[in-house]
């Protein structure tokens, strides 16, 4: 949850006029679609191994 807020907030950042980026909705999608890949990568990893990384 904390990095999908992180997430949320970068894209907001970069719409501020501060900086020369633009807000995209669909960033923070891929942001929190790679999020739930690397997750389930990790929880896989684990099952595997049969342990705790």
């Amino acid at each position: 949850m904390l990095l999908a807020i992180t997430g949320a907030t970068i894209e907001l950042l970069q719409g501020a006029q501060l900086i020369a980026r633009d807000m995209d909705i669909l960033d923070w999608v891929a942001d929190c679609a790679g999020m739930a890949c690397g997750l389930a990568a990790i929880g896989g990893t684990r099952r595997l191994i049969g342990g705790s990384l």
